[in-house]
C-alpha cells in the first residue's frame, strides 16, 4: 500500500525484487510478477488513478514475494518515479477489502481531508 501524488499517468512506483514491480501506463496500475493481483485505488477495487492529487494504491496478492531488493521510486533498468510518494506499507499477509478501506480512510483523516 502507498500514497502517490503525480502529474504523470506513466510511472514506476516500487520494485520488490527485480521481477515483481508496480508501474502505471495511461493511468492504469500494472503489478508485474504478482499472481492474480487485486488492485485498489482510494479504497475501492479499481486499477485506474487520477493525476494531480493524492491517491491511495493497494496491490493485494497471495503471491509470496520477498522484498529482497526493494527499490522505492524506481524500477531498475526501466525508470524512476516522478511525483511524491508517502506511507509505503508491506504486509506479510493479504489484507481483506475491509482492512484496505480502513487503511484508506484512516490515512485520509491524517491528511485532514
Amino acid at each position: 500500500a502507498f500514497w502517490i501524488n503525480t502529474a504523470l499517468e506513466d510511472n514506476n512506483f516500487i520494485d520488490l525484487d527485480g521481477s515483481a514491480y508496480i508501474t502505471s501506463t495511461a493511468g492504469t496500475i500494472t503489478p508485474t510478477g504478482f499472481i492474480s493481483p487485486t488492485i485498489y485505488v482510494n479504497g475501492k477495487e479499481d486499477s485506474s488513478f487520477s493525476t494531480g492529487s493524492w491517491q491511495h494504491l493497494v496491490i493485494k496478492t497471495d503471491t509470496a514475494i520477498t522484498a529482497a531488493d526493494l527499490d522505492l521510486g524506481r524500477i531498475e533498468g526501466v525508470g524512476s518515479f516522478t511525483g511524491q510518494m508517502d506511507e509505503v506499507k508491506i504486509w506479510n499477509y493479504a489484507l481483506t477489502a475491509e482492512q484496505i478501506r480502513m487503511e484508506y480512510n484512516q490515512a485520509r483523516l491524517r491528511f485532514g481531508e
